[in-house]
């Protein structure tokens, strides 16, 4: 047999050849000394104490704690001083679950050897584990409960401090290391600081960490971080433009810097940060997706769509990649090859509502608003009262013509939740049916609880001027929607509108030709009526050949529709 088959000690060699019965007295004698002394095949002590620590060990091979215990605690006996037994026997009550006996074998050790560091810290740990802070502490301070002076008690105590929040003592007892401070010391107090509030004074702590060792990766993001937090976007991006330079190969620092660029909207810089994350981690599904929801923002859809569809082979399951590849695949108008993919993840988590919502855009578009109803109804018992969901089902019942149906929905989503969306919606579609007095109750009941609701505001404004009903407060409201948002051309073409009504053309004129100005050239049907509107207004004043053109381009506007709408219907179809 070669002889570095069996490298264990002798002692444990002969151990594991003791037979059965010799173990079974010899855990006997461990509660009785005196029978061990008769057991023991040498009266001295110190043998005795190597006889059961080789003992224990068979135990300890064997998987009985509770008799390795018990086997550690009887060679204590014999050698009460030794540190190892007091420690294999701590370790093996914690094994046990017994980790306040094993912090009693552990403090009687170290009265016993004051000068060990390392037994100190291990006590130390295994009191903060128990939660007895206090002890753990009271192992580094000095006896009249002062701040130690060595390098080693100092630095416990801070992370003794940092772990309980206490900030402040943390960076008192790090800063008294003095020239003792380690980079690793003044990143944990750049911490403490940066906990307090002190950003300024935690950025120059990391700042010179990173001029000693410049390749800290943690330093660098935590450096990042903090700027971001503080609002300062361009700092945070050379931060990390920085770290990247002197760690190259960094992928926390990579991804770090592709996040910040994403969430700053510089999409070409995001793209360029996860592909050299994806150069050093070709198989990393997430960072595929986010180069490829980078690429997408860029409105690159084939180099996204790849992305999308690498990351779904490497994680087929992966609902997120799926997702966007089936968004990518709807901008693209592959409809029918969106749906199968997001079918396919409603398979996996069938309580998505991204998913329903853009199934049932993508069922609208391939089979019409009716198909999409009848989905958008599974998709709530799938996640019920869900009011994204229920709201859709209202648009894709008004966009059928079922206004009955759409007002039960939004009745029923309104008996759930108060919601001013739904209370709006409703109020559009009770006009639609020719109620306007029951959607002029809820409108106003809308601008009560939103007075910033411009959308509101302005539909409630137009509705009177266009029935010639209480002008001077339609004026009032659409000019509220206005301060809310002015350069919106349907706000200012109500502005327009109810002055006509109010007979001051000459004041209408201003709002309705920049109303014009940015909605010409559009192929929705309904923006040519601002034009109808400019028209009427020009006849007024009697600018015959400016009325002219303005029905000119409401005709205009109006084919352009009719021919995108028999191109979508097409695109619908394939």
């Amino acid at each position: 047999m070669s002889p570095r088959r069996d490298a264990r000690p002798a002692a444990r060699r002969r151990a594991v050849a003791l037979p059965v019965a010799l173990w079974a007295a010899c855990l006997a004698a461990a509660a009785s000394p005196a029978a061990a002394s008769r057991l023991a095949p040498d009266p001295g002590r110190t043998y005795e104490a190597a006889y059961f620590y080789a003992l224990a060990c068979l135990a300890g091979d064997q998987g009985a704690p509770a008799d390795q215990a018990a086997l550690l605690a009887r060679a204590q006996v014999d050698d009460p001083d030794s540190l190892l037994l007091a420690r294999d026997r701590a370790r093996t009550l914690m094994t046990m679950g017994r980790s306040r006996e094993a912090a009693a074998v552990l403090a009687a050790a170290l009265r016993t050897h004051p000068g060990d560091e390392a037994l100190r810290h291990r006590l130390a740990g295994l009191y903060q584990a128990l939660g007895d802070h206090d002890r753990a502490r009271a192992l580094f301070l000095r006896p009249g409960g002062g701040d130690p002076k060595d390098p080693s008690s100092l630095r416990a105590l801070a992370a003794l401090d940092l772990e309980d929040g206490d900030n402040a003592a943390a960076a008192r007892h790090l800063r008294a290391l003095g020239p003792a401070l380690r980079p690793d010391d003044r990143e944990l107090l750049g911490l403490a600081l940066q906990r307090q509030g002190r950003w300024g004074d935690a950025r120059a702590q990391y700042l010179k960490v990173l001029a000693v060792d410049p390749r800290r990766d943690a330093v660098w993001a935590q450096l990042s971080g903090g700027d971001a937090a503080a609002g300062d976007t361009p700092a945070a991006r050379a931060d990390l433009e920085s770290g990247v330079r002197a760690s190259p190969r960094s992928p926390v620092l990579w991804d770090q810097l592709g996040r910040l660029l994403y969430a700053d909207k510089d999409y070409a810089g995001a793209d360029r940060a996860f592909g050299t994350l994806a150069h050093l981690d070709p198989g990393d599904a997430h960072v595929l997706l986010f180069r490829g929801l980078s690429r997408l923002k860029e409105n690159r859809l084939a180099p996204a769509e790849a992305d999308f569809r690498a990351a779904c082979r490497i994680e087929p399951k992966d609902p997120d990649a799926m997702e966007a590849l089936a968004l990518t695949l709807v901008l693209e108008r592959h409809y029918a090859a969106a749906g199968d993919r997001l079918r396919a993840v409603l398979r996996l988590n069938p309580q998505s509502v991204q998913a329903w919502e853009e199934l049932a855009f993508v069922d609208g578009r391939l089979h019409g608003s009716v198909a999409a109803a009848k989905l958008l109804g599974r998709a709530l018992r799938a996640v019920p009262g869900d009011r994204d969901l229920m709201l859709l089902l209202a648009a894709a019942d008004q966009e059928a013509g079922r206004v009955s149906d759409e007002i039960a929905v939004l009745k029923k989503a309104l008996g759930l939740k108060e919601d001013p969306d739904a209370r709006f919606e409703l109020a559009a579609a009770l006009d639609a049916q020719g109620h306007f007095h029951r959607s002029e109750t809820e409108l106003l009941r809308v601008v009560a609880e939103a007075p910033r609701d411009a959308e509101a505001l302005n539909y409630l404004g137009y509705s009177w001027a266009e029935r010639g009903e209480r002008l001077p407060q339609a004026e009032a409201l659409i000019r509220r929607a206005l301060a809310v948002d002015p350069r919106n051309p349907y706000y200012l073409d109500s502005l327009g509108w109810v002055l006509h009504r109010l007979g001051r053309d000459a004041q209408a004129r201003t709002p309705l030709e920049d109303a014009a100005l940015r909605l010409k050239g559009s192929r929705d049907t309904s923006d040519a009526v601002v034009f109808d509107h400019l028209a009427a207004v020009e006849k007024d004043l009697g600018d015959r050949q400016a009325a002219v053109k303005a029905r000119a381009e409401a005709s205009a506007i109006r084919s352009r529709a009719r021919r995108a709408s028999r191109r979508r219907k097409s695109a619908g179809k394939g």
